[in-house]
């Protein structure tokens, strides 16, 4: 695919630019064209959705915000997660608690409680990949993936040190019931979130 400018260009490039980019650079870009996240200052093109991505995507939403007691906020992208000056992220569906470290401004400031990604054929190895590496880094704390393909939500908790990653909690299938400490009143059966997808 190449790059789309200096700075910006997408997983098949053969080599990062040397330029790297700023969240003051991804606010000029025009509002009109891509969407774009930034990682360690290389710019990703960030993939239209497709139907069935944006079905699951509002059953999820809905789920989760009725499952909200507190003072927590649920967002659904797009909306930028600031984690560095370099570093700008949209996850699919992001949480943040009144007790986490994230600072609602613009978008959000900091690593929000839950960040959850909806896989896709154009997503998945990023997702799994430097994009989960990104988040735990950055001290998010629980990590979903969703997989429209296989019905199934993996949840995955962070383990910190001096290399954070996660390790998986569980990977939830139709029939199981997913809870999470961040949201005590949800009772998730995935199969709740994939109708008529199958």
């Amino acid at each position: 695919m190449g790059a789309k400018r200096s700075g910006v260009y997408d997983s098949a490039m053969a080599s990062p630019p040397a330029q790297r980019l700023t969240y003051a650079d991804l606010l000029e870009m025009p509002e009109d064209g891509p969407r774009y996240e930034l990682i360690d200052g290389e710019a990703y093109v960030i993939p239209s959705p497709n139907a069935k991505h944006q079905t699951v995507l509002l059953e999820l939403a809905l789920r989760l915000r009725t499952a909200i007691r507190d003072r927590s906020t649920l967002f659904v992208a797009p909306l930028d997660v600031v984690l560095a000056e370099d570093t700008v992220l949209q996850p699919d569906l992001l949480l943040v608690t009144p007790v986490g470290q994230a600072r609602i401004e613009r978008g959000v400031e900091g690593p929000p409680d839950l960040a959850i990604e909806l896989l896709s054929p154009f997503s998945v190895r990023r997702d799994r990949g430097i994009k989960r590496a990104t988040y735990a880094r950055f001290g998010v704390g629980e990590y979903w993936l969703v997989d429209l393909n296989q019905q199934a939500i993996e949840v995955y908790h962070l383990d910190p040190g001096t290399k954070p990653d996660y390790h998986v909690v569980r990977i939830y299938r139709p029939g199981d019931v997913l809870t999470t400490p961040l949201l005590p009143a949800l009772a998730l059966d995935p199969g709740q979130i994939f109708p008529s997808l199958g």
